[in-house]
């Protein structure tokens, strides 16, 4: 890069000497100018010279950090530098060391001189809040994204138990291993979150078993009583009034309850009265000790929220061949690695396990007859090694039989609109 000629300066502004600062092996040039403005703050640009001329590549308003320009000519290396590196150090002690010089005082000064330790990882506003340089702050967003070496992202995609399922015409239950993807956060939606991808787009393995004894669903909604009173809902309107008109539009829904308490007969005045004194007050049960009575609590059972289903299942495996032996084996890793908690490479965060798909299968098609699944976390699988009481191996040390216990929880409520259109040709979820 050819020598550079002095900085540019605008008449007012304060301009450093030019300085260098080496970035990825390669000594660049720089220079600092700074604006002083009539609130007692400043502009300081960082100006960098680009082997032909003198470009303008970051500002600091006020002290803050450095924003990158809107055509800054600098690399990621050099505004990862900016940040939280040399070139940030250089051009915060330049800046001062100018001001210095120049006899600005050190209250201005310090309300001016780019504060480098803010900066971050932002290409287009480089700041480091929190601590974190922009090379680390890059490296624990990518590690977000990462699995640790060894995590497995690929099952057997068609395990059967017993083994002759897959040639007969059973009835099966048919449970899918989906990569797990959250729902993303969406500013354009109202609800603020998104849908997940197709299930089918994220199946990772599959494992066929025949439909156990006893499988049922439950499902259910919260409610809860809640009660207001006569008075609590003059309290309402009140403020719906305030908020949709005012005052004046609060006053105008006050002298009308005013008005229905003055025109009814001589018990119901009183016994409104004795309600607001009763409110006024804090005391409690007025109304029931002068009057025998009380408020009209209008009570009511309100809905709060849906619930989430859960699912168990049962199976007892044994094995009849070292084919089926082998099957089983799989199966059961099959559940314990792809329920299992992910680590990241760096191994700073835990992600989330794979998630399951369960579907009852007639003839190879959706049972119409049975219940349908939302996709579901496996939360809990068990083992019992020795279902018969007692310890038994096959002569290669396999166990002569394995108890399972599988428990879905769906990862979504079940909605009215989620049933299909079908004409009730099912029975849905």
């Amino acid at each position: 890069m050819g020598a550079a000629p002095p900085p540019p300066c605008k008449s007012g502004d304060i301009c450093s000497e030019q300085f260098g600062t080496v970035i990825d092996g390669q000594n660049l040039y720089f220079a600092t100018a700074t604006t002083l403005t009539s609130d007692g703050g400043g502009v300081t640009t960082l100006n960098y010279w680009n082997g032909s001329e003198w470009k303008p590549s970051a500002t600091s308003t006020n002290g803050g950090t450095w924003t990158k320009t809107t055509d800054s000519p600098l690399s990621q290396p050099a505004l990862e530098s900016l940040a939280s590196g040399d070139l940030g150090k250089n051009a915060t002690a330049t800046t001062s060391k100018t001001l210095d010089k120049e006899g600005v005082p050190k209250t201005t000064a310090d309300k001016v001189v780019p504060n480098s330790a803010n900066a971050g990882t932002d290409p287009n506003n480089p700041s480091t809040e929190g601590g974190l340089s922009a090379e680390d702050q890059a490296k624990v967003e990518a590690d977000a994204k990462t699995t640790a070496k060894n995590t497995r992202t690929s099952f057997p995609s068609d395990l059967h138990y017993p083994e002759n399922l897959r040639y007969s015409k059973q009835d099966v239950l048919k449970i899918e291993m989906l990569k797990y993807e959250p729902r993303p956060l969406e500013s354009s939606s109202l609800s603020g979150l998104g849908s997940r991808s197709a299930t089918s787009t994220r199946v990772i393995g599959s494992v066929y078993l025949p439909i156990p004894a006893g499988i049922s669903d439950s499902n259910g909604v919260s409610w809860s009583e809640d009660k207001m009173t006569p008075l609590q809902a003059a309290g309402v309107d009140l403020g719906k009034a305030f908020i949709t008109g005012g005052g004046k539009a609060a006053a105008g829904v006050a002298e009308e309850k005013t008005g229905a308490v003055t025109s009814n007969v001589k018990t119901v005045q009183s016994f409104i009265m004795n309600a607001m004194l009763e409110s006024a007050t804090g005391t409690e049960n007025l109304l029931s000790r002068t009057m025998g009575a009380i408020e009209n609590p209008n009570m009511e059972l309100l809905f709060t929220s849906p619930q989430l289903r859960l699912f168990s299942f049962t199976y007892k495996l044994s094995s009849r061949s070292k084919k089926e032996t082998d099957q089983i084996r799989q199966i059961i890793r099959f559940f314990k690695q792809g329920m299992a908690v992910q680590r990241t490479e760096a191994q700073l965060f835990l992600r989330a396990p794979h998630t399951f798909q369960l579907t009852y299968k007639h003839l190879n098609e959706d049972h119409k007859y049975l219940n349908k699944f939302k996709e579901c976390a496996l939360t809990n699988f068990s083992v019992d090694y020795t279902p018969e009481g007692q310890y038994a191996t096959f002569t290669d040390g396999a166990m002569v039989s394995y108890l399972i216990t599988l428990q879905f929880q769906e990862l979504e409520p079940v909605f009215n609109d989620d049933y299909p259109q079908d004409d009730d040709a099912s029975i849905g979820y």
